[in-house]
């Protein structure tokens, strides 16, 4: 392998790290996690995200160059719009949700003394199974990352070094690119589950502004994705 091959690569996988803090990859992520902030979940989340996403760029992507085949640019805008209703949906989720547990101060006193504090929601006593929506969150995350895929695919195989260089190489960049994406996501993963375990921390109603945040966020970057 040649120098010039070398950076090729070394290219692809710094694109690749770059690519996967894409704003619509992060708020989407970010958006199907925010209903269980645990670092070890959330890490999970990332990791399937980036599973779809390589499954598509990688699988679909190395199919496309070694039969020849074309991608037609719609495909990319369709997908792409999927994504933004993905992210209006699921921004209108998380205000729903954050609506129903109504988060609240509540107001008492201990054995007389004086009266003190706390924030309250409507569920923080009630005992859930989390099985099926772990799942379901996981699931999702498979899927929009093969949406995310499916978005960035055309322009992806446009910027490929196949005019001057072997087939061989443009496969391997692919993997490397998706190599780039996997590690970045964990590392956003690791990051996003630390930050918001420390956050809850100090108060639970700062996790819940958060949400509230990601909820008009996701909404938001949706609604600008589908003008």
């Amino acid at each position: 392998m040649d120098l010039n091959s070398i950076t090729i690569l070394l290219l692809a996988f710094a694109m690749g790290l770059f690519h996967a803090l894409d704003a619509d990859h992060v708020m989407a992520v970010t958006a199907i996690a925010s209903k269980n902030f645990r670092m070890q979940k959330v890490i999970n989340l990332c990791l399937k995200w980036s599973l779809g996403h390589g499954i598509v760029l990688f699988g679909a992507g190395s199919a496309i160059l070694i039969f020849g085949l074309n991608i037609s640019s719609a495909v990319s805008e369709y997908a792409e719009k999927a994504v933004a209703l993905f992210l209006i949906v699921i921004g209108a989720w998380i205000l729903k949700d954050l609506y129903k547990k109504r988060v609240h101060i509540h107001f008492h006193q201990h054995n007389g003394l004086a009266s003190h504090a706390h924030w309250h929601s409507k569920d923080d006593n009630a005992q859930h199974s989390h099985g099926n929506d772990n799942h379901r969150h996981e699931h999702k995350s498979v899927m929009v990352g093969m949406l995310h895929g499916l978005a960035g695919l055309a322009p992806l195989l446009a910027i490929l070094p196949v005019t001057s260089q072997p087939l061989w190489l443009a496969v391997v960049y692919l993997f490397i690119f998706c190599s780039g994406i996997f590690l970045s996501m964990i590392i956003f993963g690791g990051v996003l589950g630390k930050f918001v375990s420390r956050l809850q921390q100090y108060s639970s109603y700062s996790v819940n502004l958060l949400r509230w945040f990601i909820g008009v966020a996701s909404i938001s970057l949706g609604l600008f994705w589908l003008q």
